[in-house]
Parts: C-alpha cells; structure tokens; sequence
C-alpha cells in the first residue's frame, strides 16, 4: 500500500510545509479542508519573518485517515536562533486566527544560553511560557518541555530527584497537570530511564530522599512515582525493577510517609518486581509486608449514604462508529509496539449514569518479539503522551491515563500495564446516549 506525501516549500529553507493524505489506498483519500494549505503556508511565511525565527517546519496530516478522515491537524514546529525567550510572544503574535478548516498544534524550540536550559514551548499559552522561563534558570533542569498536557524536564548530571523536585515544586498549580522529571539516561546506571511526577506537595520531601536512595541501591532497574489525585481518589504509588528486591523491600518498609503519617494524603503505594517478573511485590511505604491496604479514602459525601444504590437498567446503545473509532485507536497503538495483536471492542452499561461506554482492549505478546516490555511499553505511552493524554494515576500495577477534553472519537481514558504474556491496554469512552 502506497504512503503518497507531497512536500511544499516555502521561503527557501526557511519554512517546509508537509501535507500528508490518503495515507493508504485501503481508505478513501479525503484533501485537505479547502484553503488549509494555503492558510498554513502563509502561517509559516508569517512565522519565517519573525526577528528571532532560525527555522519552521510545518504539516497538515488526518487525525485519523479511516475513521475520521474529515477531521484535520496542522502542526507548526518553530526554532529559535538564540535563547531568548521573548521570541514566543514575537510568534504568538503572527499566529492570528490559525489555519483554516483545522486544530492548530505550534511547539517553539528555543536553545539554552549560559545558565538557561533549552526549552519547548506552545508560545501561543502565556502559562506555558512562563513556567518555561521561571524553570530553565534552575541549574538543577538539563532541558524543560511545557508543551503537553504533562509538562517535563530532564535533571541535570550530578542532581537528583529531590534538588530538581525543590526547583520545580514551587511554580506548580493545584489545577495544573503533574510535572514529569526524568533522569538523563546517559548519566544512570538503569537500564530504563527513571521518571517522578510531581504536585504542587507531591511527594514530599522526605518521600523524594527515599526514591533517590532506592535508586541508589544495586541492581535497580527503573523506578517511576505517581501522585495521588488532588481528590484523593487515587494514592500515590512507586513501582520499582530490581534483581534486588529484598534490599529495596527492606528500604520501603522502614521509609517514612510523612504526608500520611500527618493524615494530609493517603499512603504511597508500592510494586517492586525483577525484570520480566510475573508477580510483583506489594504493599504500603512505611507499613510492614503484608499489612492491609490502610483505611484513609476520601470521607463518604453528605447523600452518599442512606439512598438506594444506582443501577443502570440500560438497553445498551448501538454505537457503531464510536465501536470503529475506538477499534481504531488502540490498533495505532498496537502498531507502535511493533508486535501485532488482536483487538477487542464491547459496549458496557455505565455504573454511575445512564448511557453505554465503549471499550477497547488487548493483550500484546510483545516477548515473543523484544527481550523487555519497556520498549514497547513507552512507545504506546508516548503516543497517548503525544496525543494530550496525561498520567491520572495508579492502581494494582495499571498506569491510568486522562484524555483531552472534547475528543471527537470520545475516548475519556486510556489504562495500561505489563503482565507475564504482554502488555495489557486499553482505552475507553465517556457515556454515551
């Protein structure tokens, strides 16, 4: 099957513009909405003159060629020629109105300068910038990305968790995605890079000192810490790969949970397992092996208790194209895997409204193809992470995932974990009527 792309250039090479359509012959090959290409290349020529610009690079590509082909994307990557910032309002400034008949996608590149680490910014989200400005002066932060849904940086050499945690701690906002921070992989000793997600006050100073002296220890692997939801839905977990799991079980149990132990946040869940193993082990940070999973929920609501539980007595909704839609996503992140598989769609009854949800699921075999499920593990989780998808939380060894709001295909949520034969994942809709 044929991947016809046709490339437009534009202000020498200054600018590219990229259209990709009919992105097989199998599906119908739906154009561009009429005037986008020439909406975009008039953005990018805009763009190209900005005092500050060394390059752009631009495309209009299907959001979802089979299921969606009417729906379009038009994404704008922008460098910068020197690390000042103020280059992002310069752009934000020529954006306008976007580009006709599509959803505007723009990321700015703007290199690192002495005492400033190279940052990525949407320039058009003055929150954006900002927190990309008040970051990349902290020596403790190698790089600093704010354009996703769950903004990142990576920890400069010789720093930790904690000192990069107390940097950024501070500028976060209770209403605002958690902040990944991740070891540069070329300056660890794990096999994997490491990643702790942070709140505003999680995880708390001494919750940091036990990450980073578990990641210390020999024969760690990768580690990665949630935080809990500010509802307190979820709780906090870790998940640690060790050869040494004694050693790391023996550090958990004595560490403190200080957050909890104050009653502020529930207590910090953990999973620590050899590599490739079929059983984790679990428990609670600060609680012997085996204790029972502590009683510190959130309180029940004034009407939770007391009236006749809710039960949805359907009938299921025929939902054929959300069935598709859905059918289709969780294929594209197959794809990603590099492994094929067999997906599974069913259409459930919500438990707490009126309406059916569609669900899409599937177990990949990926050891029949690759040594270790980190692989493809991170390819799946980087394209929802691409798409606006951000970690919402942990529980009993799955990560869960939040979409965007507004999704045309009305995929809510996404969840995902490794298991002895594969990769388990999925995605599921909101109620639909």
């Amino acid at each position: 099957m044929a991947s016809p792309t046709l490339h437009r250039a534009i202000a020498a090479s200054v600018a590219t513009v990229v259209v990709a359509w009919g992105l097989t012959s199998c599906f119908f090959a739906e154009p561009p909405p009429e005037g986008s290409e020439e909406s975009l290349a008039e953005l990018a020529d805009r763009i190209a003159a900005v005092d500050g610009v060394a390059s752009v690079e631009t495309r209009l590509q299907q959001r979802d060629a089979k299921d969606d082909p009417f729906t379009w994307d038009a994404y704008v990557e922008v460098t910068a020629d020197g690390p000042d910032l103020a280059v992002a309002t310069l752009v934000d400034g020529v954006v306008g109105d976007g580009v006709t008949g599509t959803t505007l996608d723009i990321d700015l590149d703007v290199p690192g300068g002495p005492g400033l680490a190279p940052v990525t910014v949407d320039p058009t989200s003055e929150v954006q910038v900002g927190l990309a400005g008040d970051l990349r002066g902290e020596s403790t932060l190698a790089s600093v990305d704010t354009t996703r849904y769950a903004y990142s940086a990576v920890v400069a050499p010789g720093n930790s968790f904690a000192d990069a945690a107390a940097a950024v701690q501070p500028h976060l906002g209770t209403a605002g995605p958690t902040f990944a921070l991740h070891l540069d992989q070329a300056t660890t000793t794990t096999s994997v890079p490491s990643s702790v997600a942070l709140g505003p006050t999680s995880p708390a100073p001494t919750m940091l000192a036990t990450i980073d002296a578990v990641l210390a220890l020999d024969g760690v692997t990768g580690l990665a810490f949630i935080p809990g939801d500010v509802t307190a839905s979820s709780r906090p977990s870790l998940d640690v790969s060790t050869y040494e799991p004694d050693t790391v079980l023996a550090v958990l149990r004595g560490a403190a949970d200080e957050q909890a132990d104050a009653g502020v946040a529930r207590r910090t869940e953990f999973w620590v397992r050899k590599p490739r193993a079929t059983t984790p082990e679990t428990g609670w940070i600060g609680l012997p092996i085996g204790a029972p999973e502590p009683d510190d929920g959130p309180e029940p609501q004034p009407g939770d208790i007391g009236e006749s539980p809710f039960v949805n007595e359907g009938p299921l909704a025929e939902l054929p194209e959300q069935e598709a839609a859905v059918r289709a996503y969780v294929e594209a992140s197959v794809a990603a895997t590099g492994v094929p598989a067999e997906v599974e769609t069913r259409r459930e009854l919500c438990e707490t409204e009126y309406g059916t949800r569609v669900v899409g699921s599937v177990l990949v075999p990926v050891f029949t193809v690759h040594d270790d499920a980190q692989g493809p593990f991170d390819a799946v989780v980087d394209g929802w992470s691409a798409d606006g998808f951000h970690q919402a939380g942990r529980a009993m060894g799955r990560d869960y995932w939040s979409a965007p709001p507004g999704r045309p295909d009305g995929i809510e949520s996404a969840s995902i974990r490794g298991t002895a034969d594969g990769l388990s994942f999925g995605v599921q809709t909101g109620c639909l009527p």
